[in-house]
């Protein structure tokens, strides 16, 4: 049988031929592990797609007080419920209708800061237009709000809840006495009542550490309030003011 022969020449263009294809696979492969990070393209037929999404800012919810109020990113209080509102728009930089938004929340120690009771994710309408509610259980903390749109890079928003100081609790810790704590609109100042009145003998070589702690009805610290604490001589009254809201 008559067996074919090859040249160097031929072997020298055959391997060239290899290295060829195998150099525009691996090309194709790496401008394929590129495209998620793109945005997609107009289809030829006119298709309209998302291009970007826009965060509109926060509310109150539904159903709290003052709701449908705007509220800053960066003061949220403890307990309330807000709404997250988005838009999404096309290539011609006009409101979509019918894109998917996901929300993902991210904070400290993976902490859970918000709850979703309406879920993670909306569709939006006519307006390209919509929203989630997020409801917080009185927990304070940052939280990195992530909205992604598929095609589209993720836009991330800073939220952060605050102490609510519209009732303050005051726990009182007095040295060999015990603690008590006093909460704003309670009529009895813990400090000024018999039970718990603290004495002191001035021929007493050595004084009693009264320690306080300062949080909102959550258990939330709250850090840089000013406490006046009032020395009372025999048959003095106490302040008007004492024990008041910061």
């Amino acid at each position: 049988m008559h067996q074919p022969k090859w040249s160097v020449r031929e072997h020298s263009g055959l391997r060239s031929e290899l290295m060829r294809r195998q150099l525009l696979g691996l090309m194709t492969v790496l401008l394929c592990s590129a495209c998620e990070a793109l945005p997609p393209l107009p289809s030829e037929s006119g298709e309209r797609v998302p291009t970007q999404v826009l965060f509109t800012g926060l509310t109150l919810a539904e159903g709290t007080p003052g709701a449908g109020d705007a509220v800053a990113n960066d003061a949220i209080l403890a307990g309330t419920a807000v709404q997250a509102g988005v838009t999404v728009l096309d290539q011609a930089s006009t409101p979509l209708a019918g894109a998917l938004v996901q929300f993902g929340l991210r904070a400290e120690g993976w902490r859970t800061v918000f709850e979703l009771p309406q879920g993670a994710s909306c569709v939006t309408n006519e307006d390209g237009a919509c929203a989630i509610v997020l409801s917080n259980e009185g927990s304070a903390d940052a939280v990195t709000l992530e909205i992604r749109v598929p095609g589209v890079a993720p836009l991330t928003e800073q939220l952060v809840v605050q102490p609510d100081a519209s009732k303050v609790v005051i726990d009182v810790e007095v040295e060999g006495l015990g603690r008590f704590n006093w909460s704003t609109g309670s009529s009895l100042d813990p400090l000024a009542s018999e039970g718990t009145l603290l004495s002191l003998d001035r021929d007493l070589p050595y004084g009693k550490t009264v320690q306080l702690r300062l949080s909102d009805r959550f258990g939330n610290a709250l850090p840089e309030r000013t406490v006046r604490l009032a020395v009372l001589q025999d048959g003095e009254e106490p302040p008007a003011l004492d024990a008041g809201p910061p």
